[in-house]
């Protein structure tokens, strides 16, 4: 029997949830729910979430770092009902089939929350200069006429 068959979460996810929210990271590329690297970030983490459970031996520490970078994506607007619950299942069945090999969650999502942290604060800095910058351009000339000045 292989590792597939002893586990519903491990099933689950690799022929449903893991394609799904591939789909789901393609299909709002549009919005611009994650910038370019949390995109990549985030395909790249279902990539590797994925080769690691068809394999039938997952290797824990690449499966981990992978829920760690999945967890981390830092979404710029919420996410849609549809994507929400199914980020949250991969999420969910993806800590179950983790806690099944004897992996540390807590001390994992202490370190994805870190790192999302991290990108949070990075995105508002870069907000805050870009706003800053955009209150220093000079205000162009010549779009209004002249005072006019009386007559002595």
């Amino acid at each position: 029997m292989s590792l597939k068959e002893n586990s519903p979460d491990l099933w689950a996810l690799l022929d449903n949830d893991l394609p799904l929210l591939e789909d789901d990271f393609k299909y709002y590329r549009v919005d611009k729910l994650l910038d370019d690297n949390d995109l990549a970030e985030g395909e790249n983490a279902i990539r590797r979430i994925k080769k690691a459970l068809e394999s039938g031996r997952p290797n824990l520490n690449e499966l981990s770092e992978a829920y760690v970078s999945l967890l981390s994506l830092y979404f710029r607007k919420p996410l849609p009902p549809e994507m929400r619950i199914r980020y949250e299942e991969v999420r969910r069945r993806l800590s179950n089939v983790l806690t099944n090999l004897g992996a540390d969650l807590k001390r994992l999502d202490e370190k994805a929350k870190q790192r999302l942290s991290e990108k949070a604060k990075a995105a508002q800095q870069a907000q805050a200069a870009q706003a800053g910058q955009t209150a220093q351009q000079p205000k162009p000339q010549g779009t209004s006429p002249p005072p006019q000045q009386e007559p002595k």
